[in-house]
């Protein structure tokens, strides 16, 4: 990928699309609150660790989407 500058503009370059988004908004709000039920209470982003960091950078703070999905943050 170096010829290209990165991994998105050699995949670009083939006539393809870059996986941007593996999920959508919707989907990171399905997880939070199929989590939520399933825990009782609000998660933590360590009870959806495998996809935290995807859901900051898409709402900006993990208690920005846990108000997104219609919870109350944790303390």
């Amino acid at each position: 990928y170096k010829r290209f500058g990165s991994w998105n503009n050699a995949i670009i370059k083939a006539g393809l699309t870059p996986n941007r988004n593996k999920y959508t908004d919707e989907d990171l709000i399905d997880m939070i609150n199929r989590k939520a039920k399933e825990l009782g209470k609000t998660p933590f982003r360590e009870d959806l660790s495998s996809v935290a960091s995807t859901i900051v950078k898409r709402f900006g703070s993990w208690n920005n989407a846990i108000i997104k999905a219609g919870l109350t943050p944790n303390r």
